[in-house]
């Protein structure tokens, strides 16, 4: 397996979320129906939810640094709130990260406990980590 050194971990992730980068600019949406994001998932593969305060958000990476694993690692804290309550209640199954236009998938994750998000207030609230093992092909994206 191709590895990268936590320095040029570093210094890739860097350039992954500066400008021109592929995950500078990206937003990130709510979904409520679609599967797991693999190599062949599209866009259209998924539903986005639509409770007031879902509208997909633009992402602010924190980072680089290096992680507990020891590892090259930029994270984002994501919080979306319901600013009226939903009717029907939804229920929100993971997230997926587009491009800044919102026409292109480029990665998402199903969370391991959907939220339920049914009243005024509700929030769901996550952290996407990004790190080297992404780099080298590993799936550590986490939701908290």
């Amino acid at each position: 397996m191709f590895a990268v050194n936590n320095v040029n971990a570093k210094a890739l992730l860097t350039q992954a979320m500066g400008t021109g980068g592929p995950l500078n600019g990206v937003k990130v949406a709510l979904i409520t129906a679609g599967p797991a994001v693999g190599p062949g998932s599209a866009l259209a593969d998924y539903t986005l939810a639509t409770f007031t305060g879902s509208t997909p958000a633009s992402v602010t990476w924190l980072g680089p640094d290096i992680a507990a694993n020891g590892q090259g690692e930029i994270q984002a804290q994501v919080h979306f709130a319901a600013t009226a309550t939903p009717s029907p209640a939804e229920m929100v199954t993971g997230y997926i990260l587009t491009d800044s236009g919102g026409t292109n998938l480029i990665g998402g994750e199903l969370f391991t406990t959907p939220y339920n998000v049914a009243n005024n207030g509700d929030l769901v609230t996550f952290t996407i980590r990004f790190d080297q093992a992404r780099i080298t092909g590993g799936q550590v994206v986490e939701v908290h």
